[in-house]
Order: structure tokens, then sequence, then C-alpha cells
């Protein structure tokens, strides 16, 4: 009777639609953010936002603060070189008018570097006066008066 009913149990789980063939939710980690600034000044020009989901899959929003940077020629996610740019190892949309948005498919070795060293990276939006730039690391709260 157990080994009936078992077996009953079992087939009428494979048999519901999306229950036994449903693929696991994309992972979604918490954001990632860099601040951004001009190299050698302290006052906040904008504001990198990164998302890591499942794919591997890196999601951005891109805000430029400050209007004499803007417009935006080129905007990327750099690996750090002792705190230069290195690497390129995505490009995002340039926030030409002060925003930018959207997402990538990204190399799984970038995901598991943002996952698990976002540190190494740097977000750097060129401008025609030069470029803001800022070092991606967890997504903290606001605090009024941060990174002055």
């Amino acid at each position: 009777m157990g080994r009936a009913l078992t077996g009953l149990c079992v087939g009428v789980l494979v048999s519901l639609p999306g229950v036994a063939s449903a693929a696991p939710p994309a992972p979604i980690y918490w954001p990632l953010e860099a601040p951004l600034t001009r190299p050698g000044e302290t006052k906040a020009a904008g504001l990198a936002l990164l998302r890591l989901g499942g794919g591997p899959r890196v999601c951005w929003r891109i805000t430029v603060a400050d209007q004499t940077a803007l417009p935006a020629t080129a905007a990327r996610l750099h690996r750090d070189a002792g705190g230069q740019p290195g690497a390129v190892v995505l490009t995002f949309a340039p926030p030409k008018d002060g925003h930018s948005s959207g997402c990538e498919q990204v190399p799984q070795s970038v995901f598991d570097g943002l996952r698990h060293t976002p540190r190494a990276y740097m977000v750097v939006v060129r401008t025609a006066n030069g470029s803001i730039r800022g070092q991606v690391r967890p997504f903290t709260r606001y605090q009024p008066g941060a990174g002055r």
C-alpha cells in the first residue's frame, strides 16, 4: 500500500503543469554602486548602480548629476589597475542627457568577479570635459553628506 501511494503521489506531481519541470528562478544578487567623481575632486558628480542577475547578466543605471560634465561620450566598466582604469570588460550606453540604463550578458568571469570582488572594478564615464569615475562596491543606503 505504501509503495502504491508513493507512486501515485510522484505521478501526480510529474503530471501537474510546471511543478516538476519548472526551472529555478534566476538568482538576483545585492546591487552594487559606484559613486562617480572627477579624479582629484571629492564633490560627487553622479552614481552608477549595477545589479547582477541570472544569465549571467549585469543591469545598470547611470545618473550624472553634474550638468557641466554632459553630454557623456562613453561609459564603461573597467578592471581596476591600482586605482586607474584597466581593461574594459563591459560597455554601457553613455548617459548623454544625464541618464542611462540597460542590461547586458557578460562573461561568467566578469559576473563572478563583480559578485565576489566588486572593488576590483570601476565605472568610467567619459565626457568632453574629461571623465568621472568610481570604484564599484556593495550598495549602501543613501546617507546625506557621504562621500564629501
